[in-house]
């Protein structure tokens, strides 16, 4: 059995600009994110905040968990240890090849149904 390599913090917020858009649309930029975070935490976060944590900068927890929240994720993907993300990191990973690749139904077996909207399944596999 092979082992996930560590997952840093910057990929995991890479991977979250790198899923969260659709397909033939452009990734959201830092400046589009930070004004985002901004507007839903009352405090100011700047471009170079977001390129920073893009890069490896260390973020704090409300700054983390509020960047998670505006991509829709579970804060805890950027807040918990490598250990306990590497599945969901995973699952992202496959959900932008999938969407990249043109998928536009997923067959999954166990209690999942079938569906073309791939909001619905990431909250599904979150749930997970």
């Amino acid at each position: 059995m092979t082992t996930d390599p560590p997952t840093p913090l910057s990929a995991r917020v890479n991977l979250l600009f790198r899923v969260f858009h659709a397909k033939g649309e452009p990734e959201q930029t830092s400046d589009e994110v930070a004004k985002a975070v901004s507007a839903a935490t009352g405090a100011s976060v700047s471009r170079t905040v977001i390129d920073g944590l893009r890069r490896g900068d260390p973020g704090d927890a409300a700054l983390l968990t509020a960047l998670a929240a505006h991509f829709g994720a579970p804060a805890a993907y950027l807040l918990a240890p490598d250990s306990e993300v590497v599945v969901l990191h995973r699952k992202l990973r496959f959900l932008a090849e999938a969407r990249d690749a043109g998928t536009r139904l997923l067959a999954l077996r166990g209690d999942m149904e079938p569906t073309a909207d791939p909001t619905e399944l990431l909250d599904r596999i979150l749930e997970s």
